[in-house]
């Protein structure tokens, strides 16, 4: 009697398991010109999984998943369908992670992790959002939650990537190639925080923002054709902070803005104007530090360049400019204070 009061019990015990498996594939193509796709799937509890692959006209996928062992994959465009893409993938509470490919048109991809405080895996990746059209949308990724982890590559112009991340071990990467008036802005709370931009080509802007802990940026716009008019401004507050900025072409601008600790700076700016052209680099570093905090180092080679670093606590800088109309301001105030400025031109 024992023996089969525990079969049953095992038995019912096996199918409200199997009952909370969620899983589901969608696959829509369409690719007739006329509206076609969509498909909304919703996943409560327990080991989801979702998979939906869409190819052309007006799709919009929305995967929204609540409890535990989250994943979704979602490709939209396959081989050369695409046209309107919507995607929005929502997770939340646990072990989430998010792979969007896209190839074209009018892409707005929205991912949205969150995770209660402990057991949250976030790897929050849109992954190769690529459109050869005009227009890659608007992309946005919102993680809030412990082991974070995002990337995004957006291929042709007008290119519009925004993360917010919140909470411990931050990762951010943003590649925009073949980039015209591009949009990188990552804006990172707490912890471990990185973010790498890469942008190549013109009009392109850089935004990050970090606030607490570990931090390291890098922003590097260069190549293309023409390389010019890039903006690239970083915004960091606490702790080991650390900031690169690299760029090539004319008419490009660098902002960082470092407060306590460890700040370190580096930008390296380039000058290629055609003949005639009026053109400049601008270079601006602010410092706080304090702990064997600050150094920037600023390098123009040019034409019309410009450079200023203000420092506060513990210092340390170097400017060398090469070519054309130089200016260099530099003010430091308390520790060990130590500065280069070399200048150039005959």
């Amino acid at each position: 009697m024992k023996k089969v009061i525990f079969c049953a019990a095992a038995l019912i015990f096996g199918t409200t398991m199997y009952a909370q498996s969620n899983e589901s594939y969608v696959e829509q193509v369409s690719g007739g010109g006329s509206a076609g796709n969509t498909a909304n799937i919703t996943q409560t509890g327990v080991d989801n999984y979702s998979n939906s692959f869409q190819n052309g006209w007006n799709n919009t996928t929305t995967v929204n998943q609540q409890g535990k062992d989250h994943s979704s994959d979602i490709e939209v465009g396959g081989t050369n369908g695409f046209t309107g893409n919507m995607v929005k993938v929502t997770q939340k509470g646990k072990d989430n992670m998010s792979s969007v490919d896209i190839s074209g048109n009018g892409n707005d991809v929205n991912v949205s992790q969150s995770g209660t405080a402990n057991n949250n895996n976030n790897r929050g990746e849109i992954s190769a959002v690529s459109g050869p059209g005009f227009n890659n949308g608007e992309d946005v990724v919102d993680i809030i939650g412990d082991d974070n982890e995002v990337d995004l590559d957006q291929h042709n112009a007008f290119a519009d990537a925004r993360f917010k991340v919140q909470g411990d071990k931050n990762y951010a990467k943003t590649d925009q190639t073949n980039s015209f008036a591009g949009i990188a802005n990552v804006y990172q709370n707490g912890d471990n925080n990185e973010s790498y931009i890469t942008q190549n080509g013109a009009n392109n802007a850089a935004y990050t923002d970090q606030v607490g802990n570990w931090n390291d940026s890098r922003v590097l716009q260069i190549g293309g054709s023409p390389s010019v008019n890039n903006t690239a401004v970083t915004s960091q507050t606490g702790d080991y902070n650390d900031s690169r900025v690299r760029q090539e072409g004319i008419n490009n601008k660098a902002f960082a803005t470092q407060t306590g600790v460890n700040n370190y700076s580096n930008v390296k700016q380039t000058g290629d104007a055609p003949s005639g052209a009026v053109t400049n680099n601008v270079a601006e570093t602010y410092q706080h530090g304090y702990g064997a905090g600050n150094s920037s180092k600023i390098t123009q080679t040019g034409i019309l360049n410009f450079a200023k670093t203000t420092q506060s606590g513990s210092n340390m800088s170097t400017v060398i400019q090469t070519g054309e109309s130089h200016s260099s301001t530099v003010m430091q105030s308390g520790v060990g204070n130590a500065t280069t400025v070399i200048q150039s031109d005959m």
